[in-house]
């Protein structure tokens, strides 16, 4: 990350930036983040604190999110630890894995409004790999990049038809949305499929 990078994430306005970081070594973050490399996250983190700190802002806060495996159980207070020298919150959550690879440990599941809706489609963006703006962390498919473009646009995504038909789902759970939407087929559905239509 380029130092006008972290300057650009530190004036967006973002008030909350999390990064998944299930590893504090290379060699475990690499088990679940295949091809990452946690000195290359861990230089970016580094570099939007300089950049806060050089700017005079608090914005945005970090949250060093840990999802717990059996392979990487052993290694979460080292990364607490990590997370404490950057002055990031600290999150262990306990993803659905296979029984082989669920850890004994608990952490948090994600609750998503625990009955009263996804809160996503208004508070939250995720940059995937490649790029593409999705509308959380349960977004794979290219079909649910909600810009389109090749280096997706925040202020395009932001307020676009697919955002807007998301926040249309959640407004009449179930209702019509005029278009395919990932919560249609959401995985963590059972968060919310509750809420009273």
């Amino acid at each position: 990350m380029s130092d006008e990078e972290a300057g650009g994430i530190v004036e967006s306005g973002l008030t909350v930036l999390s990064a998944s970081i299930d590893g504090a070594s290379d060699r475990t973050y690499g088990e679940y983040r295949v091809g990452g490399s946690l000195g290359q996250v861990l230089a970016n983190i580094d570099a939007i604190n300089r950049k806060k700190m050089e700017l005079g802002s608090q914005w945005p806060r970090l949250t060093w999110q840990y999802l717990l495996f059996r392979h990487n159980e052993g290694e979460v207070e080292a990364a607490r630890r990590m997370a404490g020298e950057r002055g990031m919150r600290f999150r262990v959550v306990s993803p659905k894995a296979p029984d082989s690879d669920r850890s004994g440990l608990k952490g948090v599941r994600p609750t998503h409004g625990q009955g009263r809706g996804c809160h996503f489609p208004w508070t939250t963006a995720n940059y995937a790999w490649d790029g593409s703006i999705v509308p959380c962390c349960q977004a794979y498919d290219v079909r649910d990049d909600l810009d389109g473009s090749p280096a997706g646009s925040f202020r395009r995504a932001w307020n676009n038809d697919k955002t807007r038909a998301l926040r249309r789902y959640f407004r009449r759970i179930g209702g019509p949305v005029g278009g395919d939407v990932i919560c249609q087929r959401c995985p963590e559905d059972y968060f919310w499929m509750s809420v009273s239509r």
